[in-house]
């Protein structure tokens, strides 16, 4: 009977030790499953730095400023709408599919000829006691991907991961196109339009001058209580 109970206990701990392995091995290769499509930034508001670069030698570092905004290449300020465009591509893109075995060499020597180079820098801390207690900031390249080309029917975008091999289709949901143009390596892109941003009430008067017409030339005066006044510059420039 004592022998029967212990053959009973030791093929019972064999099977949990098995089932144990098991479940240790799934969740393995599940997790570089996923590290290996992981493109998502969830949380942008972690973001600090995004470098992208191409062959052709085009580089854009966008930098978050400490007092709020971001920066091109540490010289201009950024396309606001560009930023949020970016950040919301970088939460919602997902895979729609891995591409073909037999299609990944193409895919992959395409990305490395003409893909573009995408890093990720976040902040973390050196320590973190379950999301309450984060002390000693620090900024960390937390993902390195490359973005390529769009599929045949303009509604994919080919992405692979760093050191990976195995390339995928990636889309946004709910959004109907192709992902590659939202990272741009090109300075241009990402450069605020706006000239000068002064509130109106900060701007005591603007004179415009036509060298070739100064017949057409005039000065406007801010008076203020929404008051201006506007006056012809033709006769006093050609005399």
């Amino acid at each position: 009977m004592r022998n029967k109970k212990i053959i009973y206990i030791t093929i019972t701990a064999v099977l949990l030790g098995l089932i144990a392995l098991s479940l240790i091995l799934s969740n393995t290769t599940s997790t570089l499953r996923k590290e290996l499509s992981d493109f998502a930034v969830k949380d942008t508001g972690t973001i600090e730095k995004v470098f992208i670069s191409d062959m052709n030698f085009n580089s854009v570092k966008l930098e978050r400023k400490p007092e709020g905004g971001w920066t091109v290449n540490e010289a201009y300020e950024v396309n606001n709408e560009n930023i949020k465009t970016l950040f919301k591509t970088l939460v919602w893109v997902e895979v729609r599919e891995p591409v073909p075995q037999k299609h990944q060499d193409e895919i992959n020597a395409l990305l490395a000829s003409t893909g573009v180079k995408v890093e990720i820098y976040q902040n973390r801390y050196r320590i973190d006691w379950f999301d309450k207690i984060k002390l000693f900031p620090y900024v960390k390249k937390t993902k390195t991907f490359y973005v390529g080309e769009a599929t045949s029917d303009q509604m994919g975008t080919y992405m692979l991961m760093e050191n990976s091999t195995k390339p995928f289709v990636t889309y946004m949901p709910g959004f109907r196109g192709f992902l590659n143009t939202r990272f741009s390596p090109r300075e241009k892109d990402w450069r605020s339009p706006v000239i000068f941003s002064h509130k109106l009430g900060e701007i005591k008067s603007i004179k415009l001058e036509f060298p070739e017409n100064p017949e057409n030339s005039f000065k406007i005066d801010n008076l203020g209580d929404r008051t201006f006044e506007l006056f012809a510059l033709g006769d006093s420039l050609t005399r």
